[in-house]
């Protein structure tokens, strides 16, 4: 009788990590698809009121779809210096807060929300890959 009862709280305990596994999965996506939301919020805002730092920034483009109104003037432009410009601004914005945005209350909203979310997908993924890390040590 007692097995049975270890063999059912194993169950249990199996059942309940993954439910946590998958529910702070869905969390850490739904997370890093709303702070890829708010950086195309500020990509539009930054294209249409500043339109100077958006070309000096190397013409970012939007995650979901394009910038509208934004002409590329060749393949590499639009292949290659935009999706890099991109990526590097989703990092640096993370850390530092552009002057262009002191002036703008609608940007530094949008900018705290992405750092807020993206934060929180981070922090999972991180848990996630120390949590994965520790298991396979004491599984051996």
């Amino acid at each position: 009788m007692p097995v049975l009862i270890c063999l059912s709280r194993r169950m249990f305990m199996a059942i309940f990590i993954d439910t946590i596994l998958i529910v702070s999965w869905f969390t850490a996506l739904g997370s890093s698809i709303w702070a890829g939301s708010n950086l195309d919020n500020i990509i539009i805002l930054e294209y249409q009121n500043y339109r100077e730092k958006w070309e000096r920034n190397g013409k970012p483009y939007r995650w979901f779809s394009q910038t509208p109104g934004s002409a590329y003037n060749s393949w590499v432009e639009r292949w290659v210096s935009a999706p890099l410009s991109s990526q590097r601004l989703s990092f640096v914005w993370l850390f530092t807060t552009p002057k262009w945005m002191g002036s703008s209350l609608k940007a530094r909203k949008l900018l705290r929300r992405y750092r807020i979310r993206s934060f929180i997908a981070i922090s999972i993924l991180l848990i996630w890959w120390a949590t994965g890390f520790w298991f396979s040590f004491m599984s051996k």
